[in-house]
């Protein structure tokens, strides 16, 4: 048996319907889930779990990785306020362009995503859980989830060239502590970032697009 459900994705993207496949057994599970999903005109089936060998088989890719380590604390980049909300926006609408090249469907940006994604980063700049540091060549959120997590999703420089400097100056600004970070499988040298500051992969989200 298989389970999975339809779940609305993040509200700065508009893939179509989305199928969570949260486990499966073997390959005619997966077989049995993406008959479903085509049954119902979904646009994709994402899965966070489960046996790669098997996802890759049945066609799915990696979308992203998530990685965790804990880099030392070095606080190099200054705490973002509202005023810094302009370039920030600017910054996640230019991620989402780019990421939107290498997978269409999967990060697919809703019409209004800079609309949506402003008053969001200006809840975490104002709230106690989340860290938003921002220096002149691009910025990071850490946010504190209910079960204790740092997690990272935003995290974004200007230019490819500078994860080695401007990004890993961000990400030790909030280190000294276990993080996990959310990295596209494409971003190489994102990744680079990662496993040289010693992250490792913990697991990764598989996606089909129908």
């Amino acid at each position: 048996m298989w389970e999975g459900s339809f779940v609305a994705s993040p509200p700065v993207y508009d893939p179509g319907p989305t199928l969570l496949l949260r486990r499966f057994e073997d390959a005619k599970d997966l077989v049995a889930a993406v008959a479903h999903a085509r049954a119902a005109r979904a646009a994709q089936i994402v899965a966070p779990a489960g046996d790669p060998a098997l996802l890759v088989a049945a066609g799915f890719s990696v979308a992203s990785d998530w990685w965790t380590g804990a880099p030392p604390l070095e606080e190099s980049a200054a705490t973002a306020t509202e005023d810094d909300l302009d370039r920030l926006v600017a910054w996640g609408a230019q991620r989402r362009a780019a990421y939107e090249r290498v997978l269409p469907v999967f990060w697919h940006p809703a019409a209004d995503a800079e609309a949506k994604h402003r008053p969001y980063l200006r809840h975490l700049i104002e709230s106690d859980h989340a860290t938003v540091v921002v220096c002149d060549e691009g910025f990071l959120v850490a946010e504190r989830l209910r079960t204790g997590e740092v997690q990272i999703d935003d995290f974004v420089v200007d230019r490819t060239e500078l994860w080695d400097t401007a990004g890993r100056a961000l990400l030790r600004s909030v280190g000294g502590r276990p993080l996990t970070v959310i990295c596209a499988r494409h971003d190489e040298p994102k990744r680079a970032l990662l496993a040289s500051e010693g992250f490792t992969i913990r697991n990764s989200w598989h996606v089909l697009t129908l």
